[in-house]
């Protein structure tokens, strides 16, 4: 990350600490006149933790990555209410929210509005979060969103002991440049992909935005893109890459098909793109910059 950053340096500070600690954010908000807070911190694992962890019994596996969900949600709406400067806080919730079924008319994207549906932990973390965010906002008079993520990739996409969510194009990507034959379970399956940099575009819409609208966005590619066409589009830049359908056993993407609605599918971006002008890039750009980026790495 600081490598990633570094040509910020001048305008970056690094500090490694816990939002579970309370006088940490309090000396931070003290030292630091914040004007806009990005609230990304979350384990994302917490749906495995709770079925990989057989020696504790009931909530006992998950309860400190909840404690970090929520609580730390929690003590960062404190921090932010006790900023004079503070003109925006976005939290960062994610589609995991939705139902598995959306709009029954063809090809519509998930609203923000309804079809929500939270069925694990990581889920209703997420949600119990947005209402946090709402409700504080009207409570303290803070101006505050929630957004929800489709499935991100790009520049900095990585495992990490919080994060152990492989995005298909990530995947995709690693293991064609690593030269390996990729095994999927349908290449008509996929999903709503999104790039890190249309990502942080899109934050910084929000951030800086006079006065946003709506309390809750979807930030998304706002279109299904199948297995077949990433792996199309990857193949202009790397005619190698070996991609074909197997078993769920075997596979290294292994994604059902039959889920193209509702979480899965596509997220309508139409709040982003009438309010503020913002379009993510097309999907071959989008690729294309990534395969080039991650082959800088190496």
């Amino acid at each position: 990350l600081k490598a990633f950053l570094a040509p910020l340096a001048e305008r970056v500070s690094f500090v490694q600490g816990d939002v579970l600690d309370r006088d940490l954010l309090s000396r931070l908000a003290a030292e630091h006149a914040f004007s806009e807070v990005v609230h990304g911190a979350t384990v994302t694992s917490i749906n495995r933790l709770a079925s990989k962890d057989p020696t504790r019994p009931g909530l006992g596996g998950i309860r400190s990555a909840l404690e970090v969900n929520i609580l730390g949600t929690l003590n960062l709406l404190e921090m932010a209410a006790s900023l004079p400067a503070l003109r925006r806080f976005i939290y960062v919730s994610s589609g995991a929210v939705y139902a598995t079924e959306g709009p029954e008319e063809v090809g519509a994207g998930m609203p923000e509005e309804g079809f929500l549906d939270p069925n694990g932990f990581y889920d209703a973390s997420k949600y119990s979060c947005e209402l946090l965010t709402a409700i504080t906002a009207r409570r303290f008079g803070l101006s505050a969103v929630s957004v929800r993520f489709s499935g991100v990739y790009g520049p900095m996409d990585r495992e990490t002991p919080a994060r152990d969510v492989k995005c298909p194009p990530y995947q995709l990507v690693n293991l064609a440049l690593a030269g390996r034959s990729i095994g999927v379970t349908a290449l008509e399956a996929g999903g709503d992909f999104i790039h890190s940099l249309d990502v942080a575009d899109a934050l910084i819409c929000l951030l800086e935005a006079p006065r946003p609208r709506h309390a809750v966005y979807n930030i998304a590619y706002g279109a299904n893109a199948s297995l077949a066409e990433m792996t199309a589009i990857l193949a202009e830049k790397l005619p190698d890459i070996r991609v074909a359908e197997t078993t769920p056993e075997e596979a290294d993407i292994a994604l059902d098909p039959a889920l193209r609605s509702g979480r899965w599918g596509a997220y309508d971006i139409s709040r982003m793109t009438r309010e503020f002008d913002w379009r993510p890039r097309p999907l071959r750009q989008a690729l294309h910059h990534y395969l080039d980026w991650v082959r800088q790495q190496q």
